[in-house]
């Protein structure tokens, strides 16, 4: 009898865990691109503003860069949707050791996500987990 218990009050928590939102992402994180160039260190702060700074480098022998932004933003997580926006300002870039044109920095800022509006839908253990696979970004606690 006390087996049957025991598998209800599982069953009931595991239901219980499927159906939580997941937890919001504040703090601070530090992220890789799977491709290796893009590195990113953002603050998400529980007042819903988030900051940070990505440095995009590429050294193929065609197309070499070097750019490094700061951006800020805002954040919610309302249930598992996540939307985010942000303004990106390029503080240094160079292409082949010369100054980046503006036309090259600008396609940079709108790859990083400038000046759009994104919701997705949370699908990992946090909102994390989901920036890891949308964006191809591996993130850590910093």
């Amino acid at each position: 009898m006390w087996r049957s218990g025991a598998v209800v009050a599982v069953m009931a928590l595991a239901l219980a865990g499927c159906g939580s939102p997941p937890p919001a992402p504040q703090g601070k994180w530090a992220c890789k691109a799977d491709n290796g160039t893009l590195t990113l260190d953002v603050d998400y702060a529980a007042d819903g503003s988030k900051t940070g700074t990505a440095r995009m480098t590429q050294a193929d022998g065609a197309l070499d860069y070097d750019a490094q932004m700061k951006f800020q933003g805002i954040w919610k997580l309302t249930g598992d949707k996540l939307t985010e926006s942000m303004t990106v300002e390029v503080v240094s870039a160079t292409s082949n050791g010369a100054p980046m044109a503006d036309e090259a920095q600008a396609m940079l800022r709108n790859a990083l996500g400038a000046e759009q509006v994104s919701t997705v839908k949370v699908t990992g253990p946090d909102a994390m987990a989901l920036i890891n696979d949308v964006y191809g970004l591996a993130c850590t606690r910093a």
